[in-house]
């Protein structure tokens, strides 16, 4: 929780904006359809749900935009393949 709201506020300060560079900084990231996938993504309470791609560590990225939730950070992504997703901001390091 602590690390979100450091990247968060991290972000804030240093203008965070639409179609910005990024690379996956954690091993086997999950691309998910919704915001809420990515957000509700290893939650025991509920199924897992489909993911639409997987993404090695390094991968070049563009962040679309991001939002915020209650507990989460999630990124509407853009892979150099055109195909668009959502993943946790936490699993990118920003240029």
């Amino acid at each position: 929780m602590y690390k979100v709201l450091a990247i968060f506020f991290f972000l804030h300060l240093s203008g965070c904006t639409n179609d910005r560079a990024a690379v996956v900084s954690d091993d086997n990231v999950l691309v998910f359809l919704t915001e809420q996938e990515a957000a509700l993504q290893g939650v025991l309470n509920r199924p897992i749900p489909e993911p639409i791609d997987n993404l090695m560590k390094g991968s070049d990225i563009t962040v679309i935009r991001d939002t915020y939730g209650k507990d989460y950070w999630a990124c509407n992504i853009r892979l150099p393949n055109k195909k668009v997703g959502w993943v946790l901001c936490t699993s990118l390091d920003f240029n």
